[in-house]
């Protein structure tokens, strides 16, 4: 990127940033308006169509996981290819990304099963155009959904994985993952998690969350970040400049709800955005279990 447009990036931002702190808002989190895509395949691709409008990008997030037997896992994963279907008759792939719990299409029950779903939701993926990010939910499953994702990305190279930067190990997934080719969610948090795994206090969060952040931002691959407040997005597109990041070589993920004003400031600032929206039938999960809410 030219020298100049690093500066008009990480001044604007950081005005912004600086703008919503002085006001006590919080660029991702001020509206908690809950917005969701619907339950089934045809509702989620209309909401997307009105978020790649106002964004540009727009990630469904499913909201399933944690399937109990195989018929669960069965039919999460058809509910997911159905909504792959849908999106390749809407024309809208290409700026569409499908996140999902791998426990939803029966990690827990048998790898095998839940890799053979999962090669089944990301082979039609790849031919409809749309990319898929798998969730690492707790931090009891992030080993199993990284080998399967290092599996899967053998075959499917646009496959991402989504990272919780409280837990005490992330910053070594950082940068393990941060090789070209590889596209990593930096989500704030997980589920909840005990002390000998994660930290819980949010200056601490924030504070790993900048160093998962520049783990990423110094090797080759795409970083996405779900950033969980202004001062943070300063620091994040400061990090882009200091590391010479190309406009439009990360992205940051932001709320569907997320007011016009703010979401004007940043695309002005020239950072890329993906509004994410839940999409599925389990509607009763905390909002905060949620990557990049």
């Amino acid at each position: 990127m030219p020298s100049r447009a690093r500066v008009l990036l990480t001044s604007a931002a950081l005005a912004a940033a600086r703008n919503d702190a002085v006001r006590g808002r919080s660029v991702v989190t001020r509206r908690r308006t809950r917005q969701n895509a619907g339950k089934d395949a045809v509702g989620a691709v209309l909401a997307a169509r009105r978020l790649v409008a106002r964004f540009g990008r727009v990630r469904l997030d499913h909201l399933v996981e944690g399937a109990t037997d195989r018929g669960a896992a069965v039919r999460a994963t058809q509910e997911l290819l159905d909504l792959l279907g849908e999106i390749d008759l809407s024309g809208l792939a290409p700026f569409v990304d499908i996140g999902l719990r791998p426990s939803g299409c029966g990690l827990a029950l048998d790898v095998g099963l839940a890799e053979e779903n999962l090669d089944r939701i990301c082979g039609l993926a790849h031919r409809v155009g749309c990319t898929v990010t798998l969730d690492t939910e707790d931090h009891s499953s992030v080993d199993q959904v990284l080998a399967v994702a290092g599996s899967l990305r053998d075959r499917w190279r646009g496959l991402g994985v989504v990272l919780h930067a409280n837990l005490h190990r992330t910053v070594e997934d950082c940068v393990a993952h941060s090789r070209a080719g590889s596209r990593v969610v930096l989500s704030p948090a997980s589920h909840p998690e005990s002390a000998s795994v994660a930290v819980s206090d949010p200056h601490e969060v924030d504070l790993q969350y900048v160093r998962c952040a520049r783990a990423l931002l110094a090797g080759a691959c795409r970083p996405v970040f779900a950033v969980p407040g202004p001062r943070l997005l300063g620091v994040v597109v400061g990090a882009a400049r200091w590391h010479r990041r190309e406009v439009g070589s990360f992205e940051c993920q932001v709320p569907a709800g997320l007011p016009a004003s703010e979401r004007r400031r940043l695309t002005e600032a020239g950072v890329a955005l993906r509004a994410v929206v839940p999409f599925g039938v389990d509607e009763g999960a905390p909002v905060a279990r949620r990557p990049g809410r």
